[in-house]
């Protein structure tokens, strides 16, 4: 897995696996497509240590198990999408917005 400063990363999964990292510091919108399998989409603040992210209403975990698509707000971190089970038919796009890059 790598960090990205590039605003665009895609991810088609054939296994269990992370996406490269985007930076996610003005916001992503992100496209999840799934025919059996679960995504969650993940952040962190170091690039290394990734954990879930909430979804905005902050009762819930952003973990997909139906495609969707949506977007985050503005959050100083890196965001990536991870594959976390497996069947078949499953892919990640995250866009983020143009702006700052990485603060390290």
């Amino acid at each position: 897995m790598a960090n990205v400063t590039a605003n665009e990363v895609q991810k088609i999964f054939s296994t269990t696996d992370s996406s490269d990292a985007l930076w996610g510091g003005n916001g992503v919108a992100y496209q999840i497509v799934i025919g059996t399998g679960t995504v969650k989409l993940e952040g962190s603040l170091d690039g290394t240590n990734f954990v879930t992210i909430p979804l905005p209403d902050g009762s819930t975990a952003a973990s997909f198990t139906a495609s969707t698509i949506g977007s985050l707000r503005k959050m100083p971190m890196w965001v990536r999408a991870t594959c976390t089970a497996y069947t078949s038919g499953v892919s990640a796009l995250l866009i983020g917005k143009s702006g700052d890059g990485p603060l390290a």
